[in-house]
């Protein structure tokens, strides 16, 4: 059995490792006003299509309150817009407009650049480590907090990338 002190350096560490990750994404973004939170959902609209919200909010591990918070932000900016389903007319579709393909397109692998800096002194076994660690723990987490498993590895799964391109736009 691990200790106590152990695992609450363990929580801090990780805690301030994403937080730190994500303010560090949105400062890179900062010049062209927008969040991670906002570029992941641009990112996920551009690349799978339109959504529901509450399939968009599943892909970004948020409540859909939350959700639609955001995509009202977009909206008001001229990135997304609501549109209804084509075959069942009650169902409401959040879409990447053209504008949001160009700003995905200008801002490259800027917020991508952030992982490669901050993971980039790891070894390629830390690498492992870590992310066998983390999903473990994020696991857990999930059961002991009452998500559904098939929300985290819908969203682990759909938002894999090939970071080719990525890592590509990040050298520019």
């Amino acid at each position: 059995m691990v200790d106590g002190k152990r695992v609450y350096d363990a929580w801090v560490a990780l805690h301030q490792a994403a937080i730190t990750l994500e303010r560090a994404v949105d400062v890179r973004l900062r010049p062209w006003n927008l969040s991670g939170s906002q570029a992941a959902a641009l990112g996920v609209l551009v690349r799978h299509g339109p959504q529901r919200m509450s399939d968009l909010a599943r892909y970004l591990l948020q409540q859909t309150q939350t959700t639609t918070d955001l995509v009202d932000r977009l909206e008001q900016r001229g990135l997304v817009r609501r549109v209804r389903h084509a075959t069942d007319r009650r169902v409401v579709l959040v879409e990447a407009t053209e504008k949001a393909r160009e700003l995905l397109h200008e801002i490259g692998g800027i917020a991508w650049s952030v992982g490669l800096e901050a993971f980039g002194q790891l070894t390629v076994a830390e690498l492992d480590q870590l992310a066998d660690a983390a999903r473990r723990v994020r696991n857990r987490a999930a059961e002991l907090g009452g998500i559904p498993f098939a929300h985290l590895s819908y969203a682990e799964d759909r938002l894999r990338l090939d970071p080719a391109p990525l890592e590509a736009a990040a050298a520019d």
